[in-house]
């Protein structure tokens, strides 16, 4: 039996691993999906396996999240998109560099990714 929609939730760095199996869960617990992560490839075969098994609208967003232009869209979609209810922002990148070697552009970069530009247009956070 289908849970009662819940909503669209909208999740970064869903094609393998964690982000995978949130969204996977998400869509059985009554979630419509946007799905962002750079592997297109992947996001379809995600996309297409969840929608078949749940029964869920699952949308894809092929952005590699390091690039301006591509924030600005998964930006865009969270701004205009009323029905996205939940962010799960598991796309992110890090350095094994230590801080005090670091460039401070990379790390600008890394914070603009990793907690900047997601954070400033979330929507409501619910538990997943």
């Amino acid at each position: 039996m289908m849970q009662a929609h819940q909503g669209t939730a909208l999740i970064t760095g869903a094609s393998t691993g964690i982000g995978a199996v949130y969204a996977e869960r998400l869509a059985k617990r009554g979630y419509d999906l946007i799905l962002v992560a750079h592997s297109r490839e992947r996001l379809v075969s995600l996309a297409g396996r969840i929608a078949n098994e749940t029964g869920r609208s699952v949308e894809i967003i092929d952005a590699d999240l390091n690039d301006p232009t591509s924030r600005a869209r998964v930006e865009t979609k969270l701004k205009e998109d009323a029905s996205v209810t939940l962010l799960v922002n598991h796309a992110g990148v890090g350095t094994h560099t230590p801080l005090l070697d670091s460039d401070v552009e990379a790390m600008t970069r890394l914070l603009d990714l990793n907690v900047t530009d997601t954070a400033k247009h979330q929507p409501n956070v619910q538990d997943a």
